[in-house]
Order: C-alpha cells, then structure tokens, then sequence
C-alpha cells in the first residue's frame, strides 16, 4: 500500500478542531500502524503544544506544528511537504 511508504503534510487542515492534541495523535495512531506515539509525544513536547488543547483553540503556528508533529511520527521512509 502505497498509504504505508509516504507520510504526507498537506497545507491545509487536516486535524479535527473538536479534538484535542492528545486525541489527535490517538487518532492518527488508529490510522497509521507505523505511527510512532513516544516520537510524537517528545514533538509535542518540543513543539511546546499542550496535550489536553483542542486544536480548533490553536493558533495558526500550533495547528501547523502539530500537522508536522502527525507527519513526522509516522516511520514512512518518504514523507512530502507541501
């Protein structure tokens, strides 16, 4: 499958506002079965997002932080940037 060789960061949104970033990465955990949860959460960290936020109350920076953080948390050996 080709869903499984590229994780792909779309410029748009991708994440659901009623989540929170927490639940966001639980989401996309369910999804992605190559989803590596300790390497998004010391993102999270990093990113300084704050798990229990909803992601439609995150600035236009945070909500583009955290697309990066489900991106780059995927083990895919290409991952595409838009």
């Amino acid at each position: 499958r080709i869903s499984g060789e590229v994780a792909y960061l779309p410029e748009q949104e991708g994440c659901y506002p009623f989540y929170t970033v927490s639940e966001t990465l639980q989401f996309y955990g369910t999804v992605y079965a190559d989803f590596d949860f300790h390497k998004a959460e010391e993102m999270v960290d990093f990113m300084q997002l704050k798990p229990e936020e909803k992601v439609g109350a995150l600035s236009k920076g945070g909500k583009a932080r955290l697309k990066m953080v489900v991106a780059l948390s995927r083990q895919a050996p290409l991952v595409l940037l838009d």
